[in-house]
């Protein structure tokens, strides 16, 4: 057999996760494997595919299981069936989590610079600004300046 053949690889590999490879061709195959990374590397994604079937089967057989059911069960619950609701809820929560996390001393004084030099540039774009916002707001979205005859054509 040629190993070098990619899809003789991805059929060997398919048939070695599902169990359908046996006897001396299975030892073969996992010698070869064991040899060769990238034939693992073929076996593993095919083992994560089956994996995933796996997964989406037991969630058929059992929906209540699957996120979208547990969401809208707390959203029909705890938010009167709000999505905005339920999202404003959990980004709240998640917030807090993170928020209660420590950031270590170096990374906040990395942000704290970062956050003062972002502040200082802008200082600096805003004093440059030679007309009003709403003169720029204007020019901004004028037909003529955008190039509207450019979109007719």
């Amino acid at each position: 057999m040629r190993y070098e053949n990619r899809d003789l690889i991805e059929r060997l590999a398919a048939d070695y996760a599902v169990g359908a490879l046996r006897g001396p061709a299975r030892r073969r195959f996992e010698r070869l494997m064991a040899a060769d990374a990238t034939i693992a590397h073929v076996v593993e994604g095919w083992s994560l595919k089956l994996d995933a079937l796996a997964e989406a089967a037991r969630r058929l057989e059992e929906p209540e299981a699957t996120p979208s059911a547990r969401v809208l069960h707390a959203m029909a619950r705890n938010h009167m069936n709000s999505h905005v609701r339920f999202t404003l809820a959990e980004s709240l929560s998640h917030r807090g989590t993170l928020l209660g996390i420590p950031l270590k001393p170096d990374a906040e004084d990395r942000f704290a610079r970062l956050a003062a030099e972002s502040l200082e540039k802008q200082r600096k774009i805003e004093a440059a600004d030679r007309v009003d916002f709403e003169t720029y707001r204007q020019r901004y979205l004028n037909p003529e300046l955008l190039g509207a005859e450019a979109l007719e054509k």
